[in-house]
This record gives structure tokens, sequence and C-alpha cells, in this order.
């Protein structure tokens, strides 16, 4: 979700700090999910021959149940950062920050902004790419 509103920081007129804590947000929703999953992946690549039997059917269950609520956690995170009229640029997220407590037991949404595999930064809209930006010089030497 941080991802998701980082990428439209200039359409959402995001504040510096906001930026900031949005990072920052991300950084430690990140860390959660990359625990939870790491040790599912450890322990579905100990299976025998790949083969995935009930107690690795089971896991990957028990690691999806544990993966919404860190999840929920995250638009709670950010309802204290984004502004209501900020959230109103972006219908979906309105929508996330309506979701009663109660709804959010079986609510589960996907909106592509995957969590890396290696943290990295999140990439803020209007921000150049910094050394990794190619330049092009038009004209004479």
């Amino acid at each position: 979700m941080h991802r998701l509103i980082l990428g439209e920081s200039d359409s959402l007129i995001l504040s510096a700090t906001q930026i900031t804590a949005l990072i920052t947000a991300d950084s430690l929703y990140s860390a959660k999910v990359r625990v939870l999953y790491k040790a599912l992946g450890d322990f579905l690549a100990e299976q025998r021959d790949g083969e995935a039997g009930k107690a690795a059917l089971d896991s990957v269950q028990a690691s999806t149940k544990l993966y919404w609520p860190i999840f929920w956690e995250q638009m709670d995170v950010m309802d204290a950062i984004v502004s209501p009229q900020q959230k109103s640029l972006l219908p979906m997220l309105q929508r996330l920050s309506e979701t009663t407590a109660e709804n959010r037991k079986n609510s589960h949404w996907q909106f592509g902004n995957p969590v890396p595999l290696v943290h990295n930064r999140p990439q803020v809209a209007g921000e150049g790419a910094g050394a990794t930006q190619t330049q092009t010089q038009r004209g004479g030497a």
C-alpha cells in the first residue's frame, strides 16, 4: 500500500514529512512480510522432491492467515499519514480505509505492489533515478 501511495506522491501532493513516514512504514511492513514468508519458504524448500503434502499446504494456509492482519495494519498506519482529501484522489484507498474491522476478516485485496524479496527504497513519483539515471546529451560534442 505504501509503495502505491508513494508512486502517486506527486498527484497526491504528499509533503516531505508524509513521504518519509510512508517510506518508514513500508520498511516496517515489508520486513514483517519477509519474515513471515521466509519461514514458509524455508519450510517448503525442505519438502522431499518438491512435493506439497498436507503439512506443506497447511503451512501455506497458516501463513496466508497470518499475512492479512499485517496487510490491514498498514492501512491503519496509512490512515494516520494520508489526509482524507488525498485518499479521495485514489478511490481504492478510500474504500480500503472504509473497510470495517469486521469486514477485514474476510477481505483480500490485490493491487500489483508486491513486497520485494530484498529490501529496496520505494520509488517516489517525481524523483529521478539518481546515479543510475541515463542522461542524453544533445547537440555537438
